[in-house]
């Protein structure tokens, strides 16, 4: 059977929905030499693809930023699909061109943030992606999404019948596995953040109870915030002025892989007080490089991270100040979480994702 993926959405910062592009494709070149591929790919994104087996080919485009990126695909991918002739098409990013396409179609949902927080994104990209999204749910033969809430979210907002719908858990990458006893060279312990710098991931409470942990607890860590600056950045560094935290708060900007995961083994702690998740790469990450980890009661962290991470109420302060304390100042508790959540991270690999969506795609051979 002949598959062809559309890779072009990958961002040139990899998190989110560009980490589970370049995970799936290389997983499904590790578990299935009977099916063709064609990948359509960015150029700048070619380290993520070579070498890859013989059954996949990659073509490489110079696509400029992301609104050029989607007038591609839906004046030219047609074209290059016409060209290949797949038996089906997967597009792993919300979007599928919107013209009637012969092949069958299958496209990946991460989340339904764009519905449910629309106050959490730029007027013009939540606009343009509830229509792509509402377009693509119509249009798709079938529709994978990376966990049951988005699944459920999907099918309540959009109204689309359950048979149409897969849900099949991303993996994490054993990149973070780290050695039994991973260095600790480091001179101030630390809790750390991963993420996106905007509203949705809530920081502005974890800024105002690592404040309440400073100022009610002898602890000499510094909270360091790693992740590049999106929407309304500039307000979690309003806070940390407004709080005098200059000196215990870091922001470090995005960071490489190698060096992300140092700071996931180092870390004393992690803390991930998102609002609201398709899937959450972060905490499962901190989790397989063996540091205990906090996150939050909302979707999807609640269904995906019960028994490996430390759940609290996203809006509340106390209690993550609370949480983040018996962390610190309880080494058994720390030591035993830290064991639950390696132990749930073993559970999500990405060649048995890989192994699901091939299943989606035979329903179509």
């Amino acid at each position: 059977m002949k598959i062809a993926i559309n890779a072009t959405p990958i961002p040139a910062v990899e998190c989110g929905a560009g980490v589970y592009i370049i995970e799936l494709v290389q997983a499904l070149a590790k578990v299935d030499s009977q099916n063709e591929y064609t990948i359509f790919a960015k150029a700048e994104n070619k380290h993520h693809f070579d070498p890859l087996p013989p059954n996949f080919q990659v073509k490489y485009y110079r696509l400029k930023n992301r609104y050029e990126r989607l007038l591609w695909e839906q004046l030219h991918l047609p074209r290059e699909l016409e060209k290949y002739q797949p038996a089906v098409f997967h597009s792993p990013h919300y979007t599928l061109p919107f013209v009637t396409l012969k092949y069958r179609k299958v496209v990946t949902f991460h989340d339904m943030t764009f519905f449910i927080f629309p106050q959490y994104h730029e007027w013009l990209r939540q606009w343009i992606f509830r229509r792509i999204m509402r377009r693509s749910a119509q249009f798709a033969d079938h529709i994978i999404t990376v966990s049951e809430n988005t699944k459920r979210d999907l099918i309540r907002l959009m109204n689309v019948p359950s048979n149409r719908v897969t849900a099949i858990n991303s993996g994490v990458s054993a990149f973070f596995y780290p050695p039994a006893s991973p260095p600790r060279n480091i001179a101030t312990p630390y809790i750390l953040f991963v993420g996106t710098l905007e509203p949705r991931k809530n920081l502005i409470t974890l800024i105002q109870a690592f404040d309440l942990l400073c100022r009610e607890c002898s602890i000499p860590h510094i909270l360091k915030i790693v992740g590049h600056r999106g929407w309304k950045y500039q307000e979690l560094f309003t806070e940390v002025h407004r709080r005098g935290l200059e000196a215990r708060i870091e922001f470090t900007g995005y960071v490489s892989r190698p060096e992300l995961r140092t700071l996931y083994q180092q870390a004393d702690l992690f803390v991930y007080p998102s609002i609201y998740e398709g899937f959450g790469f972060p905490p499962l990450e901190a989790m397989a490089c063996g540091t205990p980890a906090i996150t939050t009661t909302a979707p999807a962290m609640s269904d995906l991270f019960v028994g490996g991470a430390q759940l609290v109420e996203p809006f509340d302060v106390k209690a993550l100040k609370t949480a983040m304390q018996q962390v610190l100042t309880q080494p058994e508790w720390r030591k035993q979480l830290a064991q639950q959540g390696w132990q749930l991270a073993q559970t999500f690999d990405w060649q048995h994702t890989a192994r699901k969506t091939i299943a989606v795609y035979q329903q179509f051979a």
